[in-house]
């Protein structure tokens, strides 16, 4: 087997909430009269990633990275974020055996929730560093 290298990198602008609000049709649902709702009011406007891989022989490297720019939800706003993961491994015909520490940037990463926004306002993703190993054995 020889050298392989692979890099991809992913770019999304999004307006969440443009054209996107809805009446709610009882007035007084959860205590707001004339309330509304939206499916995608509290997404991030800005997605960003991007992954590497190198294969050299039978050993492989990969990293990749996510970030989601500034949001907010019900309340309040979420501060931009940016996690990352690397890994290693070795790889022989249909056995692959890959180590890796997700989240390396020990972000704890926290999205909004949408269905409980007004007992919970986001909940995490991701929190803290992890190490993992997985083998694999294709058939």
């Amino acid at each position: 087997e020889g050298k392989r290298t692979h890099a991809f990198l992913a770019f999304e602008r999004l307006w969440g909430s443009r054209g996107d609000e809805h009446p709610i049709p009882a007035p007084g649902v959860f205590g707001l009269p004339g309330a509304s709702s939206w499916n995608f009011k509290y997404v991030p406007v800005y997605t960003v990633a991007g992954g590497f891989s190198h294969d050299l022989g039978g050993f492989f490297i990969t990293s990749n990275f996510n970030g989601y720019g500034r949001n907010r939800s019900l309340r309040s706003g979420i501060a931009p974020q940016l996690w990352a993961d690397i890994g290693a491994g070795y790889k022989n015909g249909q056995m692959r055996h890959a180590l890796s520490v997700r989240n390396v940037t020990d972000q704890a990463v926290m999205f909004p929730e949408y269905v409980r926004q007004r007992v919970v306002e986001t909940v995490p993703l991701y929190t803290g560093r992890r190490l993992e190993y997985t083998f694999e054995y294709r058939f």
